[in-house]
């Protein structure tokens, strides 16, 4: 994957959605059989009949019309996503890609207020896979890819194999273990850590002289 490439798309848009729903219609569908509890009981398992088909074609429709998504912890007790349109199907693949490259991703978001929760939702999304990202204001989307700087991560796992696991693809990425791995713990659970670095001189002759 080159530093010249470019993701471009002057329609991108997402909602904010519970179950594949957005979260306006989805709270309407749970405060009308409320309302309707303490005013119409009769009607409300009716309701719920009804409503029961119209929930899921709104889901179905949501799917097509934003068929990418990403999952956002908005801290509630339901599994929140974001759907997103306006992206190449191959999307997730190109960050994935750029990922195992030690490529950073620079991102240019449009200015408008509610861009700021995709922002936060895709610097997650790419850190969790141990991804870096930059972003700036732009008019339409896009995102390009240049070569990582020397960069540090701190892994963090609740079970010593996954650590493991996440080290040992650093390795092949031409990172390097800082440090040694440490474990913090409570009452509830433990959690094992590593500090690892990237530094792209060392990466390169690594890789020169395998």
């Amino acid at each position: 994957m080159s530093s010249s490439s470019v993701i471009k798309s002057e329609s991108v848009d997402f909602k904010i959605t519970v179950a594949g729903i957005p979260i306006p219609v989805a709270i309407s569908l749970i405060v009308l059989p409320i309302l309707l509890s303490y005013y119409l009981f009769e009607f409300t398992f009716v309701y719920f009949l009804a409503m029961l088909p119209i929930a899921y074609a709104i889901r179905i429709k949501t799917q097509k019309d934003f068929p990418l998504t990403v999952k956002a912890d908005l801290g509630g007790p339901m599994p929140t996503t974001v759907a997103v349109k306006g992206l190449p199907s191959s999307f997730k693949d190109d960050i994935e890609k750029a990922i195992s490259e030690n490529m950073l991703l620079a991102i240019g978001l449009p200015k408008a207020h509610k861009f700021n929760f995709l922002k936060t939702v895709l610097s997650k999304y790419i850190y969790m896979r141990a991804g870096f990202c930059d972003f700036t204001h732009s008019e339409n989307f896009s995102m390009s890819y240049q070569p990582l700087d020397k960069k540090a991560l701190l892994l963090s796992y609740h079970s010593k194999q996954s650590l493991q696991d996440a080290i040992s693809i650093l390795f092949k990425r031409g990172w390097q273990i800082e440090g040694s791995q440490s474990t913090e713990s409570n009452l509830i659970s433990r959690v094992y850590t590593q500090t690892m670095v990237y530094n792209p001189s060392a990466a390169t002759a690594e890789l020169k002289t395998s």
